[in-house]
């Protein structure tokens, strides 16, 4: 939820809340809408906007959409080494996203609450840069690229092996066999020892056949595995861009009285900058620890079976070893709808984030407000954290530093620890 001028003393903000968001306009309203539709084609937008209108009868309450509009068509000429290393035109064209969003413009709670009308914002968001990927992930591209064409080549040729060719006309053979030999005459050929013959000969054909067969599934099956496991490492590659990068983002919002547009005003704008640098320091004793050998499950005939664990995640998210430097500006302004006065001003803030194993984190953050407060003696923050995972989902931490401190009060000393078990394998620490 979004900070604003006119709320700073109920809500400080902390470095994650002044990052840039992706869908800006929501962010600015300072409401969780119920749900963020992402619509991924043009007639997807409209239904979405006429539902939503329909269903409320006029401006919707707590509604948000997000669309980056490159996505919403099909780009069959994009290549991989496009998407990797696009230009600076390419990624903001490729990350750019629109965002609306909506709420209700009320004041009071209970038998006091009043209703004014509604709020409505529009925002834009991109990344102007961020990062590159490990180097590896070009290696991984060429496997990929190979192995694709392996089971494109198995699965064309399935069944029409040389040896299958020749088995499938034994089998045939002996069916023919079977059946002139059931269908005629007793004779010296025709015996009921022939008979059994044939079906003997159809029987170790038809075996033969279903062993080739079940190879070649399990020659398949193999490539599916190993496709699966290198768009797998290709898309963790691509989570973890390495060097600097650079979100921004805006918005726009207006109050409309009764839900007449006719007599929208200006409400509220802000503008983020979220410029970060990630870099790896060493190999950690977790990859010293790693003779390289994958251990894979096989079903009964040998056939990998697909990796549907979740492995636990690392207390920032971060790979071990990695280190980002994250850097957060805000530019808000807000008119009073009742004096028509301005305010506006920055908050800007920092943290670094080191992943020093895959169990150990620790983070440093500080966040200062550059504005005047009456409520304000020391309009800064500056808090550190260590947290330690103690399982899949369960972390220790501590945190400790110096709060925001408001007049009147004396020096706001933050000092916590504790362990967080059974929610779920997101850390404190995000990057």
């Amino acid at each position: 939820m979004l900070c604003t001028a006119t709320l700073a003393t109920a809500q400080l903000p902390e470095v994650d809340d002044l990052k840039a968001p992706t869908t800006s306009a929501a962010t600015l309203l300072g409401t969780s809408a119920t749900a963020i539709e992402r619509p991924d084609n043009p007639k997807a937008v409209i239904l979405s906007l006429v539902s939503q209108v329909a269903q409320s009868g006029g401006v919707p309450t707590d509604y948000a959409m997000g669309l980056t509009p490159y996505w919403m068509r099909w780009h069959p000429t994009l290549t991989f080494d496009s998407y990797a290393k696009p230009t600076f035109g390419q990624r903001l064209v490729r990350t750019f996203n629109v965002s609306l969003a909506s709420s209700d413009w009320t004041s009071g709670s209970g038998s006091a609450k009043q209703d004014f009308g509604s709020k409505i914002a529009l925002g834009f968001s991109a990344v102007a840069f961020e990062g590159a990927m490990n180097a590896k992930v070009f290696d991984l591209k060429s496997q990929l690229e190979m192995t694709l064409k392996e089971l494109g080549d198995a699965l064309r040729k399935r069944g029409d092996a040389p040896m299958m060719v020749a088995v499938r006309a034994r089998r045939k053979a002996a069916s023919d066999r079977i059946t002139m030999l059931a269908g005629g005459p007793v004779t010296e050929e025709n015996t009921p020892q022939a008979v059994e013959a044939a079906i003997r000969d159809f029987n170790a054909a038809d075996g033969a056949l279903k062993m080739l067969m079940a190879a070649e599934d399990k020659n398949i099956a193999s490539l599916q595995g190993k496709r699966r496991r290198l768009a797998g490492q290709i898309r963790e590659f691509d989570t973890q861009r390495y060097g600097g990068r650079l979100g921004v983002a805006a918005a726009l919002s207006w109050a409309v009285p009764n839900d007449a547009f006719g007599d929208a005003d200006y409400d509220r704008r802000a503008v983020w900058v979220t410029p970060s640098y990630r870099w790896k320091i060493a190999k950690t004793e977790d990859e010293d620890d790693d003779d390289g050998d994958v251990v894979v499950e096989e079903d009964d005939l040998g056939v990998e079976l697909p990796d549907t664990s979740e492995p636990p995640s690392p207390a920032s998210g971060l790979d071990p070893g990695v280190i980002e430097l994250v850097g957060v500006g805000r530019w808000l302004s807000e008119r009073d709808q009742a004096t028509q006065e301005t305010t506006d001003g920055w908050d800007v803030g920092t943290r670094l984030i080191w992943q020093v194993s895959g169990d150990v984190a620790v983070s440093g953050e500080w966040v200062k407000r550059l504005w005047s407060s009456d409520t304000l003696d020391d309009p800064q923050r500056a808090v550190a954290l260590v947290e330690a995972r103690l399982g899949k989902s369960a972390y220790v931490f501590a945190s400790f530093g110096k709060d925001f401190e408001k007049k009147g009060e004396r020096t706001n000393l933050v000092s916590l620890v504790g362990i967080r078990i059974g929610v779920g394998s997101k850390p404190l620490l995000t990057n």
